[in-house]
C-alpha cells in the first residue's frame, strides 16, 4: 500500500535507517571475529604478508559496492592493528632513503618566491644552509646524490593550478614532499614544496596530510574516497592533472596518522596503483 502521509513516510525511512545501522554493527562485529579466528603459525611477514591474509579473509561474503568497501576497510584496519604492521607511511613509498652530507641543507633555483619559501622552511628545520642550483634539475640532483637534504620546487600557482611538470621531476629523482608553503608572487600566489630523499619531517606527527597520485579512473576514485570517508579521513584536495601518460588524480588526505596508515594499507591490499608524492604537517599549508 502506498501512503501519501509524509509523517508515515518519514517514520518508515527512519526505521529502515536504524535497521541499516544495526546491520552494519553486526557486520563489523563478524569481521572482527573472523580476523581474530585466524592466527598464522609463522606470524605475518610485514605488509605483503598482511595483504596475503587480507586476500584470504576478504574472499568471504563481501558484498559489492559501498558496503563491500566498508567491510574491507574494517578488515584492513583490524589486520593492521592486530598484527602491528603497516604503521609507518614511509613503508608504502617504495623509494630508497638517502642520507645527506649536510643535514638541514636546502638547494633551490633562486627566484623571489623561492627566497621567501627558503626563509619559511629554514625556520622549521635545524641548522639550515643553502646550496643554489643552476636550474630545477640541478637542485633535484643535489638531493639525489646526497649533496643536500632538501630541495625546493614550485608545485602550484593561482595562475596555472597544479604544476605537474615539477611533480614529474620529483618522481624522476625519487623525491617525496615533506613540507610546503604559500607565498605571494606578483599578482598571485605560489605553492612551493620542500622535497627530500631522506627521513620525512612529519611522518611521526599525531596528525598528518598525505598526498597521493592515482591513475584517473572513476571507479578507483570512488572506492578511495569512500574508504577515506569510512575512516574519517578528510580529503582536502582532489585534482585531476594532465601528465605525459594521460590523466591522473592527485588526492590529499588529512587526519590522524593511524587512520592515514589504515587508508594506505587498504589501497595496498586493494592493489590500487598509487604513489605517495608528499607527507606534510597537518597545519602546514
Amino acid at each position: 500500500m502506498i501512503y501519501d502521509d509524509e509523517a508515515v513516510c518519514r517514520k518508515n525511512l527512519k526505521r529502515a535507517a536504524n535497521e541499516l545501522d544495526r546491520a552494519r554493527e553486526k557486520y563489523a562485529a563478524y569481521i572482527y571475529e573472523l580476523t581474530g579466528s585466524v592466527l598464522p603459525e609463522d606470524g605475518i611477514d610485514g605488509i605483503p604478508g598482511a595483504a596475503a591474509l587480507f586476500d584470504r579473509l576478504s574472499s568471504c561474503a563481501m558484498p559489492d559496492g559501498a558496503d563491500g568497501v566498508y567491510g574491507r576497510v574494517i578488515l584492513c584496519s583490524e589486520i593492521r592493528r592486530r598484527y602491528g604492521i603497516g604503521g609507518t607511511v614511509s613503508g608504502y613509498i617504495g623509494r630508497p632513503e638517502r642520507t645527506a652530507e649536510r643535514p638541514g641543507s636546502i638547494s633551490y633555483f633562486r627566484s623571489p618566491a623561492a627566497d621567501q619559501a627558503f626563509d619559511i622552511f629554514a625556520s622549521r628545520i635545524e641548522s639550515p644552509s643553502i646550496l643554489y642550483g643552476g636550474d630545477f634539475s640541478a637542485v633535484c640532483e643535489n638531493v639525489y646524490y646526497g649533496r643536500t637534504q632538501f630541495c625546493i620546487l614550485p608545485t602550484a600557482s593561482s595562475a596555472d593550478g597544479r604544476l605537474s611538470g615539477f611533480y614529474a621531476l620529483a618522481e624522476k629523482y625519487e623525491l617525496t614532499g615533506t613540507d610546503e608553503c604559500r607565498v605571494q608572487y606578483g599578482d598571485g600566489e605560489t605553492v612551493l614544496t620542500l622535497f627530500t630523499a631522506g627521513v620525512l619531517t612529519h611522518e611521526n606527527d599525531d596528525r598528518i596530510r598525505v598526498r597521493i597520485r592515482t591513475p584517473h579512473d572513476p571507479e578507483t576514485l570512488t572506492r578511495v574516497l569512500c574508504a577515506a570517508s569510512y575512516l574519517s579521513v578528510r580529503c582536502t584536495e582532489n585534482d585531476s592533472l594532465p601528465t605525459g601518460y594521460g590523466t591522473s588524480d592527485m588526492l590529499t588526505f588529512a587526519g590522524e596518522r593511524g587512520l592515514i596508515s589504515d587508508l594506505l594499507f587498504f589501497l595496498y591490499c586493494e592493489r590500487t596503483d598509487f604513489d605517495i608524492t608528499g607527507v606534510f604537517g597537518y597545519e602546514n599549508v
